[in-house]
């Protein structure tokens, strides 16, 4: 018999990548039967009445507020999305069992002053998005589920002027410079890879807090030059340049390298490499 899935927060550009890779692998779509769920949630009966799907097996949160300087101006959307939607949640399945729910953060909650790959124990927010996504984890921990520390790129049909690439190539295209913070560093993965590790998740799930992303690091200078390098654009317009937390608006972590270790030993994966999952992100721009 087939699993069932309820996806909440289905519009979102993660959301919308797991929708595409269970529409377009048959050996997922043969194992799991996906629910999305489009309702907006004012309250906690609204997340009941959502979740009251018979025999239901997984929930996927992708319900989040993630838009780091917006978070700042807006405390209580980031924090009722990132931290009340996760508590309700909570409540609404202290007693169930049999429902396991898999809820997403963020590498934002990592800000080491040395350089090394943050392990899951190794957390410090500095930030309200960080901060509100940690009290998340905080409630959805204390239920059957698995937490998913993420960050990822690729190209969406929705918010694409928010990402990374699109501001990079917008501007590269016009022929003006940009900067490129060579101290801000992370290890991200493409959001068709992230879709394919929920699902083999799914098929075998474990409880507890996790890293998912690719196996190595990257700063946010190099990965705008391999992209525009890929891209075929001018990639000397991309200029280096260090990122302060002294006379930024909002602070950032500058060290978001995750240790994936943990996740890949439990579910024994195989990690990938930054440079391939680049590739993805060039081929997205290349169709």
């Amino acid at each position: 018999m087939k699993k069932k899935i309820l996806l909440l927060g289905s519009k979102g550009n993660l959301a919308t990548k797991i929708i595409n890779f269970y529409k377009n692998n048959k050996n997922v779509s043969e194992k799991f039967v996906l629910i999305k769920s489009f309702k907006k949630i004012k309250n906690k009966n609204d997340l009941k009445k959502i979740i009251n799907v018979k025999n239901l097996n997984f929930i996927i949160n992708c319900i989040g507020y993630t838009d780091v300087e917006k978070s700042e101006k807006n405390q209580k959307i980031a924090y009722f999305a990132n931290s009340v939607i996760p508590k309700w949640l909570s409540e609404l399945l202290k007693k169930n069992k049999k429902i396991f729910v898999m809820h997403f953060s963020t590498d934002h909650v990592y800000s080491p002053k040395k350089n090394i790959k943050n392990r899951e124990d190794s957390f410090k927010a500095i930030n309200i998005y960080s901060k509100s996504k940690l009290a998340g984890e905080n409630f959805i921990k204390k239920i059957n589920s698995i937490i998913l520390r993420i960050n990822f790129f690729g190209k969406f049909k929705k918010r694409e002027r928010e990402s990374l690439c699109y501001w990079m190539k917008d501007n590269l295209e016009q022929n003006k410079i940009i900067q490129g913070y060579s101290n801000i560093y992370f290890s991200p993965l493409h959001s068709s890879t992230i879709s394919k590790y929920v699902f083999d998740i799914l098929k075998n799930p474990y409880r507890g807090i996790y890293n998912l992303g690719s196996k190595n690091k990257i700063s946010k200078y190099e990965y705008l030059k391999i992209l525009a390098k890929g891209l075929k654009l001018n990639h000397s317009l991309i200029k280096k340049h260090s990122y302060s937390n002294y006379k930024a608006k909002v602070k950032r972590p500058k060290n978001m390298g995750m240790n994936i270790n943990k996740l890949m030993k439990k579910f024994k994966f195989t990690a990938s490499d930054i440079k391939f999952e680049i590739k993805k992100n060039i081929n997205d721009y290349k169709k």
